[in-house]
């Protein structure tokens, strides 16, 4: 293989990285490499199911929906939020780690 191939080839792997949507994976290695959210894909998968491949537009949605029920959960029985309460702050906490993932990744 000569040199003008190999710089194709990493040319189009680095095109193709970028082409496609990020997933929770690309925002637990951007968690890791800063040191904020080091933890960030097994808590998602710990509490909500969110696997290392979903895509982040449908992990965001997810995450809006799940807040929602939080809060309506809140508000018709809040003896039972109780026991949810550590999980709506880190299901929050997820939701701000994306938008600054996404953020930084739009800048």
């Amino acid at each position: 293989m000569n040199a003008y191939s190999m710089t194709a080839t990493a040319l189009a792997r680095t095109l193709t990285k970028l082409a496609s949507s990020p997933t929770i994976d690309d925002v637990d290695a951007w968690g890791k490499s800063i040191g904020s959210y080091p933890h960030f894909g097994s808590a998602a998968y710990a509490i909500h199911g969110i696997d290392y491949g979903w895509r982040i537009d449908e992990a965001r949605s997810y995450l809006e929906r799940a807040i929602i029920r939080y809060e309506n959960m809140r508000k018709r029985r809040p003896e039972k939020f109780l026991d949810h309460v550590n999980a709506f702050v880190a299901t929050k906490q997820m939701l701000d780690h994306i938008t600054a993932y996404e953020n930084r990744r739009a800048a």
